[in-house]
């Protein structure tokens, strides 16, 4: 396994760069050594377990409750969960209300470097296929094929999921979950320990589900990331190095035709892609769907070791493109900024009140300050509507003169954008 230098201080100082190459540098690694790291591996059967193991970590699969365990080099648990996900519907006669049944292990077929599982009988008819293929350094799970022959809407798929009593439940199962974007506030970690028995359902890096939490708009964060610690405590002696296991990242490598949402309840997780059949008719049976995207699973001795590879990941197997910022893009994203928004609060003319007024004094108060901002940001609400980028020519009738004028100042300019909002 290669594990480069890459500490707590220079993921955070790196991730500022907002998306440069150096956060995926693999220090001097060279092409052919990044390549053999996605090399192939071969599933094995073993005391009626099918197992894949690479060089960090070790997935086991039990066809008999169907079962999966994630363990790591040491072969302490990183998570275990259900396989099988939970297809919820609603059929087209009968009882309109959502229905979920789980299917039985029909056959599985462990060969070459991957596990493929088929299910029979899931919601009472319907039969789903599953597949795992994994490389030296983590996991892919492909999207499931649902193959059905009933009238019916495909609401939401529950991954790593059991059907209790009609309802999905999440199963995957580690102590502490780390989940980017959790809150607005930096006052509330990311990492979410057993202890604060977190039940909800949101999105994963966006999103606003209140009256719960209030998360992050826009962050380009499509996965979660977890690790286990085996026994009661980390305040025993030794248990940071025994029972403190290494990090797993999971997330997508391709967008699916749904809502990403992610739950925990009672100390499970998992996430789910929110189709609403019903309402948009695009997953609608009798027939063969797909359902779900494709995720990679990566691992690190730490949850940002373990993001750091999952990115990596993507960009060996060709998922994402590189992606370079200039050096004036670097420049702009690095330098001082200065944001309006605790001024627009202090007023009391935050939101709708925000006006051409506040704001050139704003600016005027900057400049005597003697600060030297190397950006000025204008932060909500300049727009006169969400997600149109025009500002609101009530509120700000000169407002290209005072862009033209920060500019002309010598500063670079940031405006605060709902994007994408309907």
């Amino acid at each position: 396994m290669l594990t480069p230098k890459f500490d707590r201080r220079t993921f955070i100082r790196a991730s500022a760069l907002a998306g440069s190459w150096q956060l995926l540098t693999r220090d001097a690694w060279t092409a052919d050594s990044v390549a053999e790291d996605l090399g192939e591996l071969s599933a094995t059967e073993e005391a009626g377990k099918v197992r894949l193991k690479g060089d960090p970590y070790t997935l086991e699969w039990s066809p008999q409750d169907d079962r999966f365990t994630l363990r790591d080099e040491k072969e302490r648990i990183i998570t275990s969960g259900n396989l099988q996900p939970v297809v919820s519907i609603v059929r087209h006669s009968g009882d309109p209300a959502p229905f979920c049944s789980s299917g039985k292990v029909a056959n599985f077929t462990a060969d070459g470097n991957g596990l493929t599982v088929t299910y029979e009988g899931v919601n009472e008819g319907a039969r789903l296929t599953a597949r795992w293929h994994g490389d030296r350094q983590g996991l892919w799970l492909e999207p499931f094929t649902y193959e059905s022959t009933a009238s019916e809407d495909i609401l939401a798929l529950h991954y790593f999921a059991t059907c209790k009593e009609g309802k999905p439940e999440p199963s995957l199962a580690n102590s502490h979950l780390v989940l980017p974007g959790i809150s607005e506030s930096s006052a509330i970690s990311p990492i979410v320990p057993p202890l604060m028995n977190l039940s909800f359902t949101g999105w994963l890096g966006h999103g606003s589900p209140t009256p719960d939490l209030l998360q992050q708009w826009g962050l380009p964060a499509d996965y979660f990331c977890g690790f286990h610690v085996s026994g009661s405590s980390l305040n025993v002696k030794g248990a940071m190095h025994e029972s403190l296991s290494e990090a797993f990242c999971c997330g997508l490598a391709e967008l699916p035709a749904g809502d990403l949402m992610f739950q925990t309840r009672a100390g499970k997780r998992g996430p789910i892609v929110n189709y609403r059949g019903d309402i948009w008719g695009h997953m609608r049976g009798p027939g063969r769907l797909s359902l779900g995207g494709v995720w990679r699973w990566s691992f690190g001795p730490n949850f940002y070791e373990a993001i750091r590879h999952y990115y990596l990941d993507l960009v060996q197997a060709g998922r994402v493109a590189r992606k370079v910022n200039s050096p004036r893009k670097n420049q702009v994203v690095l330098s001082p900024q200065f944001n309006t928004w605790g001024a627009e609060v202090a007023s009391g003319k935050a939101w709708a009140q925000y006006d051409e007024t506040l704001l050139v004094l704003i600016y005027e108060g900057l400049k005597s300050s003697g600060m030297k901002a190397g950006t000025f940001v204008i932060d909500a609400k300049w727009e006169g509507k969400y997600g149109l980028l025009e500002h609101s020519a009530e509120r700000f009738p000169h407002f290209k003169q005072i862009l033209e004028r920060i500019r002309s100042d010598g500063h670079y300019l940031g405006m605060w954008a709902a994007f994408m909002r309907c």
